[in-house]
C-alpha cells in the first residue's frame, strides 16, 4: 500500500460523493471509499480506519477554517464597536 493510493482513493471518493444520489452524499464517499480500497488490496480493517481518519480530518479542516474566520468576524465587530465608542466620547452633546 502506497501513500499514492490513499491519495487517489480519498479524492476518487471524494468526488463520487458530488454526484446527488443521497442528501450531501451521506454514504456515498465511505462506500466508495471502501470499494475502491478494497480492489486497491488494502484489507477491511484497515479500510475502515482509513475511512474514520480521513472523515475525522475533514471535519477538523473546516472546523479549523471555522473557528479561524470566527476569530475573524468577532475581532473585527469587537474593533468596530470600541470605534464607535471612542467617536460617541469625542462628540459634544
Amino acid at each position: 500500500m502506497r501513500i499514492i493510493d490513499i491519495f487517489m482513493i480519498t479524492a476518487a471518493s471524494t468526488i463520487i460523493s458530488f454526484v446527488p444520489l443521497t442528501m450531501s452524499g451521506l454514504g456515498l464517499k465511505e462506500g466508495s471509499f471502501a470499494l475502491l480500497a478494497l480492489r486497491a488490496g488494502i484489507s477491511v480493517d484497515k479500510t475502515a480506519a482509513m475511512i474514520v481518519v480521513s472523515t475525522a480530518i475533514n471535519y477538523a479542516i473546516v472546523g479549523v477554517i471555522m473557528f479561524g474566520f470566527a476569530g475573524r468576524m468577532l475581532k473585527s465587530s469587537q474593533m468596530a464597536d470600541a470605534k464607535k465608542g471612542q467617536a460617541a466620547k469625542k462628540s459634544p452633546d
